[in-house]
C-alpha cells in the first residue's frame, strides 16, 4: 500500500514538473515548429523573432529549443548557414542528455549546416548518425528520414559517387509516399533522373523526369513543371528527338521562373543550333552570357564562337573563341581548386573527429570516428590517383593515336613506292565503276537511292578494301569502331554526301554531324568538326 502512495505521488510529482515546464514560450516554439514542418516558414520565422528578447529569461531547456528552431527555419528560407557555433551548442546539449526527442533532429541539422559549410564528410556523418538515432529510439519519422536520404543522395552526387546516388533517392521515394506528399515525390523522381543522366543511362533518366514532369502537371505546379520540362530538353536532344525537346522548351518558357533560367538559356542554345536554326541559338547563346558563371560564358562563347564561323564573320568568331579560352581556363582553375579543396576537407575533417572532446568522453564513437576519417582520406588520395591516371591515360590516348597515324602514314608510303601512281589510280578508277558504287551516286535524274541489303553492305566493304587496302581495318587500328561507324566511313570514303549517309544508316542530318564529331575525336584523340573527320577519312 506504502509503494502505491509512493508510486502516485512521484507520478504526480511529474506531472505537476510538466506543467510547470509547459510555458508560453514553449507553447510558441512548438507552435512555430508545427509551422515549419508544415512549409509555412514566414509565419514561424515571425514568431521566433517576436521571442529572440524574452527567450533569454527562459531555462537552458525552452533556449535550446528556440536555437534549433531558428537553424531550422533559417534553413528552410534557404538561407545558407556560415557558422557551426550554434549548432554545436545545440548538439552538445542534447547529446549530453541523450534527448531522444530532439537529437535525431539535431543531428540532421549539423548535417545541413557542414553541407553549407561545404565539408561534405562531417555532414555525411552528422546524416547517418540522425537515421541511426531514429532506428535505435524506434521513432517513425519518415519525413526526417526522407530528408536523411534525399541529402546523402545530393552528397554522393556532389562526391561524384553516382552508383550509390538512385538508391538513396529511392529510399527518400518511398518516405515520401507514406507521407503522400506529392512536391517532395516530384523532386525524389528529379534527382533518381539526375543519377541516371550523369552516368548517361538516357532512357531510365527520361523515364523518371516523365514521370516527375507528369506529377508537377497534375499538381499543377506550373513553375516546378516548367522546371522538370527544361531539364529533360537535353536529354531527349542526346537522343535525337527533337519533337520531344521543342515540346519541353515550349513548356519550359511559358512556365520560367529565375533560378531555372540559366538551364533554359543553356538548353535552348543546345536545342536551336543543334537544328541549324543559327539566329535563335544566337540569341540564347547571348542570353547565356548574362548569366555570371565561368561554364555558361565558357559554353556560350564557344557556341556564337561556331555560329560566326558559320556566318563567315572570322574576326567576330576570333574574339568569342578568345572569351570561350579566358572562361575555360577559369573554369579548370576553379575544377582543380574544388578538388584541393575536398581533399583538404577530409584532412581538416580528420583533425576535427580526432581533437573534438565530446567524441573522446565515449571510445568507441571515437574510434568509429578515427576509423571513418581514415578510410575518408584513403578514398580522397584513392580518387585523386584515379583522376591523375584518368588524365594520364588520355595525354596517353593522344600520343598513341598520333603514333598509329605516323605509322600508317609510313605504311602508306611504302605502299606507294612499291605500287605505281597509275595502278593506285586505276584501283580507285576501279571503285567509281563498280555496281555498288554507282548505285551510291545516282544520275541526277531525281532517283532516290534505296536502303543496302546487308550483302550490298560486304559488297561495299569489300570494294573500298580492295581501292585502299587494308581501310576497315587500318580504322579499328586506330579505335574499335561500331558497325555503324564503320559503315558511315566506308560511305564517306565512297563521297556520298552526309545527308544520304543518313538515310541509309537510318539516322537524321544532325545525329550524322554529331557521330562524325565523335568519330574524329576516337580516331585523332583531338576535337574537331563533322568536316575534319570527312577530310580525314579521305586521307586515310
Amino acid at each position: 500500500m506504502k509503494r502505491r502512495i509512493l508510486g502516485g505521488i512521484i507520478t504526480l510529482g511529474v506531472l505537476l514538473a510538466s506543467c510547470h515546464t509547459d510555458t508560453p514560450a514553449r507553447k510558441l516554439l512548438r507552435r512555430a515548429d508545427s509551422l515549419l514542418n508544415a512549409a509555412c516558414t514566414d509565419s514561424a520565422r515571425t514568431l521566433l523573432d517576436s521571442l529572440s528578447n524574452s527567450i533569454l529569461h527562459e531555462p537552458e531547456a525552452t533556449r535550446m529549443y528556440y536555437t534549433l528552431l531558428t537553424i531550422k527555419a533559417q534553413d528552410k528560407a534557404y538561407i545558407p548557414h556560415t557558422s557551426d557555433s550554434l549548432i554545436r551548442q545545440v548538439l552538445h546539449y542534447y547529446q549530453d542528455r541523450n534527448d531522444k526527442t530532439h537529437l535525431p533532429e539535431a543531428l540532421y541539422y549539423a548535417g545541413r549546416v557542414y553541407s553549407d559549410l561545404e565539408n561534405a564528410p562531417q555532414a555525411l556523418s552528422y546524416y547517418q548518425l540522425s537515421a541511426d538515432a531514429l532506428v535505435e529510439n524506434k521513432q517513425e519519422n519518415p519525413r526526417l528520414m526522407s530528408l536523411i536520404y534525399c541529402q546523402i543522395g545530393t552528397l554522393y552526387l556532389y562526391q561524384e559517387l553516382y552508383d550509390e546516388a538512385p538508391s538513396l533517392f529511392r529510399e527518400a521515394y518511398q518516405y515520401d509516399l507514406l507521407l503522400k506528399d506529392t512536391i517532395s515525390l516530384i523532386y525524389d523522381l528529379r534527382d533518381i533522373g539526375r543519377t541516371f543522366t550523369v552516368n548517361e543511362e538516357l532512357d531510365s533518366a527520361i523515364h523518371y523526369y516523365q514521370q516527375a514532369s507528369k506529377l508537377a502537371k497534375q499538381l499543377e505546379d506550373k513553375t516546378l513543371y516548367g522546371s522538370i520540362c527544361g531539364e529533360a530538353v537535353e536529354l531527349y536532344m542526346q537522343r535525337d528527338d527533337h519533337i520531344q525537346a521543342y515540346q519541353n522548351l515550349q513548356i519550359a518558357q511559358k512556365n520560367i521562373d529565375s533560378l531555372s533560367r540559366p538551364m533554359y538559356y543553356t538548353n535552348a542554345a543546345y536545342y536551336y543550333y543543334h537544328t541549324s536554326q543559327l539566329d535563335s541559338a544566337q540569341y540564347y547563346y547571348q542570353q547565356m552570357r548574362t548569366v555570371n558563371s565561368y561554364s555558361h560564358q565558357s559554353e556560350a562563347n564557344q557556341g556564337l564562337a561556331y555560329i560566326a564561323c558559320q556566318k563567315g564573320e572570322s574576326l567576330q568568331a576570333l574574339e568569342y573563341f578568345k572569351q570561350h579560352k579566358i572562361y575555360e581556363d577559369s573554369l579548370q582553375k576553379t575544377i582543380r581548386k574544388e578538388s584541393i579543396r575536398k581533399i583538404d576537407t577530409l584532412y581538416k575533417y580528420n583533425k576535427t573527429l580526432i581533437e573534438n572532446e565530446d567524441l573522446k568522453e565515449k571510445s568507441f564513437l571515437q574510434l568509429c570516428g578515427l576509423v571513418g576519417s581514415i578510410v575518408f582520406v584513403i578514398i580522397a588520395i584513392l580518387v585523386a590517383v584515379i583522376f591523375w591516371q584518368k588524365y594520364q591515360r588520355a595525354q596517353q590516348y593522344i600520343l598513341l593515336q598520333k603514333e598509329k597515324l605516323k605509322r600508317q602514314q609510313e605504311e602508306k608510303r611504302n605502299r606507294q613506292n612499291r605500287i605505281s601512281t597509275t595502278e593506285e589510280k586505276n584501283a580507285i578508277l576501279h571503285l567509281t565503276q563498280t555496281s555498288i558504287y554507282k548505285k551510291l551516286h545516282p544520275s541526277v535524274n531525281g532517283e532516290q537511292i534505296s536502303k543496302l541489303t546487308e550483302e550490298e553492305w560486304i559488297q561495299l566493304e569489300e570494294t573500298v578494301n580492295n581501292a585502299y587496302p587494308r581501310f576497315i581495318q587500318r580504322l579499328n587500328e586506330l579505335h574499335p569502331l561500331s558497325i555503324k561507324e564503320q559503315r558511315v566511313c566506308l560511305l564517306i570514303k565512297a563521297d556520298v554526301p552526309p545527308s544520304r549517309i543518313a538515310d541509309l544508316v537510318y539516322s537524321t542530318k544532325q545525329g550524322i554531324s554529331s557521330l562524325r564529331e565523335r568519330l574524329y575525336k576516337k580516331l585523332t584523340g583531338e576535337k574537331g568538326k563533322p568536316k575534319d573527320c570527312d577530310d580525314f577519312i579521305r586521307n586515310l
